[in-house]
């Protein structure tokens, strides 16, 4: 029987992460697969063995954002080869937004801008999430951070003027 699969647990933007099951046997002579081969399949080429060994999972990398790539996967035992698993498509995730910046700032809030990647044929980006980084340069960070002053002066002496102080008021160099 052909491994099960394969699926996609993981993606970035220039890699993708497979995983497949094994079969309980190989067809009706029941020797067990021993091993396995992931193939890349396009179009017009004939298929190309990307991973050939026992494991159940296989990253690819060096892959283009926002880009389909498809798999199938076949088992292998003392039998032979199990006819491969039918094709699976999965895209790259895109590339990063660029062009970041802030404008209108108050006391109280500031607008975020950005460029959205280019997804090309991919699906399209249904959100964004932004993160908050506070950094404090040394002269303005104090007993106002409730990180003690002895810590503060142990992270200066590490060779750095920033410190990025998080919401719960730790400190980090």
């Amino acid at each position: 029987a052909p491994a099960s699969g394969p699926t996609s647990v993981h993606q970035t933007s220039t890699s993708i992460s497979l995983e497949w099951s094994a079969p309980a046997s190989y067809g009706s002579s029941g020797a067990d697969a021993n091993g396995y081969r992931l193939y890349s399949i396009a179009a017009g080429v004939d298929p190309q063995v990307l991973y050939a060994g026992p494991a159940t999972a296989y990253e690819q990398v060096d892959l283009t954002a926002g880009t389909s790539y498809s798999y199938a996967v076949s088992a292998v035992s003392d039998a032979g080869e199990s006819p491969p698993t039918g094709t699976f498509v999965q895209y790259t995730a895109p590339s990063a937004p660029t062009g970041l910046s802030g404008s209108d700032w108050t006391t109280t809030s500031f607008e975020v801008s950005w460029v959205a990647p280019d997804v090309g044929a991919g699906p399209a980006v249904t959100g964004y999430t932004l993160y908050e980084r506070v950094t404090y340069e040394m002269g303005d960070v104090g007993s106002s951070t409730g990180v003690p002053d002895d810590v503060l002066q142990t992270m200066l002496s590490e060779d750095t003027d920033t410190v990025v102080v998080d919401k719960i008021g730790r400190a980090h160099v």
